[in-house]
C-alpha cells in the first residue's frame, strides 16, 4: 500500500495560477498590483498574507486562495459593501446553500437550486451575474429588487416545512 505525503498533495503550486493581464479598477479605470493582505487589511494579522490586487484610488479585490486570480473586480468600499447587501439578502431569502444530502432530501436541494438561478436571473435580466462583478449601481438595483420582490423566491420554503413534495 503507497502511503501518500498529505502536505505535498495539498502544497501550494510553484507558480501559481494568474490573470494574462492586471484587473481594470471598476472605480478609477486603472489597472491595478498585486499587494499583500496587509496594505488593506492594516491589523488583520490573519489576512496578512493573503494576495490582493489593490489600485492607486485605494481600491482592491482577494484573491482566490492558491491563486492570483481576483474573487471581484476590484472595487471601493461603497460597492464592496453593497456586493456584500446583495448576496447578504439573497442568503437570507434563499437560506444557506450548504448541507449534504443526509442533512437534506434530495428534491428540497434540487428546488433550492432552481429558486437560486432563478433569483440570479431575475437580478441579471436573464444574463448570467456574478456578485464580485456588479458596479455600485447595479448593485443598489440588485439590493431595492430583492427588498421589494424577496417574498417571490421563498415558495420553496413553506413547501419544505409543510413536507409535501413539488
Amino acid at each position: 500500500m503507497n502511503s501518500i505525503n498529505n502536505s505535498a498533495r495539498i502544497a501550494q503550486p510553484s507558480k501559481p495560477l494568474a490573470p494574462k493581464k492586471p484587473p481594470v479598477c471598476l472605480e478609477c479605470g486603472d489597472e491595478t498590483s498585486l499587494a499583500r493582505g496587509s496594505d488593506v487589511y492594516p491589523g488583520e494579522d490573519h489576512l496578512a498574507e493573503i494576495w490582493v490586487w489593490k489600485c492607486q484610488c485605494g481600491a482592491f479585490a482577494r484573491c482566490q486562495p492558491g491563486t492570483l486570480i481576483p474573487v471581484a473586480r476590484p472595487a471601493g468600499d461603497e460597492t464592496r459593501r453593497l456586493r456584500n447587501e446583495v448576496f447578504r439578502l439573497v442568503y437570507e431569502i434563499l437560506g444557506p446553500c450548504g448541507g449534504t444530502v443526509k442533512e437534506k432530501k434530495l428534491w428540497s436541494a434540487h428546488r433550492f437550486y432552481i429558486q437560486r438561478k432563478t433569483a440570479y436571473l431575475a437580478l441579471s435580466r436573464r444574463k448570467a451575474i456574478k456578485f464580485g462583478y456588479l458596479t455600485k449601481d447595479e448593485a443598489r438595483l440588485c439590493v431595492e429588487f430583492l427588498k421589494q420582490n424577496g417574498d417571490m423566491f421563498n415558495s420553496h420554503r413553506s413547501n419544505e416545512q409543510s413536507g409535501s413534495v413539488a
